[in-house]
């Protein structure tokens, strides 16, 4: 699912920071 790519994106990018 592409909705669940990108929640985790999000997540990483959260992580990143």
């Amino acid at each position: 699912m592409a909705a669940a790519m990108r929640l985790r994106s999000k997540s990483e990018a959260k992580a990143a920071e």
